[in-house]
């Protein structure tokens, strides 16, 4: 097959929508709500984009986003697919696209998401071990440099793998071994969190403010307590906080550009978590425009919590989020 491009397809692996759909020969990508047709133009895109943001000055941030996508329209019938953490994170997919681009209202998923589809071949669906053989384990080996949603592949050798492994057939017989390496892995990040739980509440506040600074954020005050109840330990101005959206354990409709961040250092549920939010609303009772974050290294906040954050457009992030801001800001 002649003038065949080779794309490293980056999904929402923890998305049983994503995965179902992929069984029905549907590849789903993320970014992809109702506004983002990857056949608009890009200042239209990049505007509408904008339009749904609570923040100003969001171009930049959503221009690369744009520029990463419109890779989407490049991908025609019979070009390779690489889809890693498809179907187990230590598996990967090789597959054709039966078409090009679509942009499908995904049918059964309760959000507003998954809009960018590329029709695939079923009965090239190959799905591997990273571990199988050479093959595998050369392309294991390359996917650290396709970290992008989508990514063109140049390398001949990725390339000649792929194809040699849609002439092959599926090998995923290591799946104890990989529900083995899960389970190391999420008692690994079990472990990383209670060392950071025990290192006490001034050690968290510092490594927060460690993200922070290395994001770009200028900090303006901290420990603000203002005798009526209100408090943030931390407070920052940005233009954006797209970095805690993409990790945050709930969605706002937040604007403004100044940034209240409480910090709770907890573990399992903690049934308190409600009173960060009311120190946090009283201490911005003068700035309805203010950004609030409620950080807390428990395990997840309660129904109640999340209610009252939702209604006061407060951004929570539970430990999940924690870990990933920790292990992917703090290189």
């Amino acid at each position: 097959m002649t003038n065949v491009n080779t794309f490293v397809f980056r999904i929402a692996a923890d998305s049983e929508y994503v995965k179902k759909e992929f069984e029905q020969g549907r590849l789903r990508q993320g970014w992809g709500n109702s506004d983002s047709n990857m056949r608009l133009e890009e200042k239209e895109w990049v505007r509408r984009q904008c339009q749904r943001d609570p923040f100003a000055n969001n171009d930049s941030y959503y221009t690369r986003k744009y520029n990463n996508h419109k890779i989407l329209l490049e991908i025609k019938a019979g070009d390779i697919l690489i889809i890693p953490k498809l179907p187990h994170p230590s598996q990967f997919t090789v597959c054709r696209a039966a078409g090009g681009y679509e942009f499908l209202k995904p049918d059964g998923f309760d959000g507003d998401d998954f809009y960018h589809t590329i029709p695939i071949e079923r009965t090239s669906v190959r799905q591997f071990d990273y571990h199988a053989d050479e093959t595998c384990e050369n392309i294991r080996a390359k996917l650290r440099a396709y970290q992008s949603p989508l990514n063109h592949v140049w390398n001949q050798t990725v390339q000649d793998c792929a194809e040699r492994l849609l002439q092959t057939d599926s090998n995923i017989q290591g799946s104890e071994i990989s529900a083995v390496i899960e389970e190391i892995k999420s008692d690994a990040r079990k472990g990383a969190l209670q060392r950071f739980r025990d290192l006490g509440n001034k050690n968290i506040e510092k490594i927060v403010g460690i993200i922070f600074e290395k994001l770009g954020y200028e900090l303006i005050g901290k420990n603000s307590y203002d005798k009526k109840g209100g408090d943030a330990d931390l407070i920052y101005i940005s233009k954006s906080v797209s970095e805690f959206f993409e990790v945050s354990a709930n969605g706002t409709d937040i604007v403004g550009q100044k940034i209240y961040v409480q910090i709770k250092n907890k573990s399992g549920i903690d049934t308190g978590d409600t009173e960060g939010l009311e120190q946090l609303k009283q201490r911005t009772l003068n700035e309805p425009g203010a950004v609030k974050i409620l950080l807390s290294t428990a395990d997840k906040f309660t129904e109640e919590c999340k209610k009252i954050a939702l209604e006061n457009n407060i951004l929570l992030i539970d430990s999940d989020g924690f870990l990933n801001i920790v292990f992917k800001y703090t290189d």
